[in-house]
């Protein structure tokens, strides 16, 4: 008798409490020193996402400003953190309990993850029909980013200025959050609690699912 297809590992969700995967499509976990993964990626995607974006992306600025984590909370039981966007996101700081009242939106890409780009789009999209009433960071976890090539990423993206960029070199807040994939979706109601995660790609139809009744309604 043939042995055991082995069972790939289950990935947390959540969706207003429950969890669930979504079927299809390999995860693209981190494979940074913090988490012992092996086989991030096939070895032909790495180079084909690679020479998609990191063309003229490694100027335009490589420092990523300090990220803080803690010590507290938010009402609703998330780690409360502290970012600064990239320079030509504006360079502003963004914490956590500082702009509670409207949702929250923590999408962790790379600047050449070529499938990050459309749930990107989702996200400029809703950002163009909502507008403030939600915050999106758009988040790297990548080490090696560089604010450069995260712009050329946003620019393959065609997304406008409406979310906001940051880089995560030291895994601070990734590893707070349990994060161990990239295209990795959190989203945190006004009080700061977690609602829905997802580690795939997801499209613009899911997104508007998950934020209307936590903006009571669209737009």
């Amino acid at each position: 008798m043939a042995g055991k297809a082995r069972t790939k590992p289950r990935q947390r969700q959540r969706e207003g409490g429950a969890s669930s995967r979504p079927a299809g499509g390999a995860r693209r976990r981190l494979p940074w020193g913090w988490i012992a993964l092996g086989g991030l990626l096939a070895v032909g995607a790495v180079v084909a996402a690679a020479a998609l974006l990191t063309g003229g992306g490694g100027g335009g600025g490589s420092a990523a400003a300090e990220v803080r984590v803690g010590p507290g909370t938010t009402p609703g039981g998330t780690p409360d953190f502290a970012l600064r966007t990239v320079s030509w996101s504006g360079g502003g700081e963004f914490v956590l309990s500082r702009n509670l009242g409207r949702p929250t939106v923590l999408y962790f890409v790379a600047g050449w993850c070529a499938s990050c780009i459309p749930e990107t789009q989702a996200w400029g999209r809703i950002v163009q029909e909502v507008g403030d009433r939600v915050n999106v960071l758009v988040i790297s976890p990548d080490p090696n980013e560089t604010e450069g090539r995260l712009l050329r990423f946003k620019q393959l993206a065609g997304v406008g200025d409406g979310l906001l960029w940051a880089i995560d070199r030291g895994g601070r807040l990734t590893q707070a959050l349990g994060v161990v994939s990239l295209d990795t979706t959190i989203v945190l109601d006004a009080q700061g609690r977690e609602v829905y995660r997802d580690g795939l790609p997801t499209p613009y139809s899911k997104l508007r699912q998950v934020l209307e009744p936590l903006l009571g309604g669209w737009p």
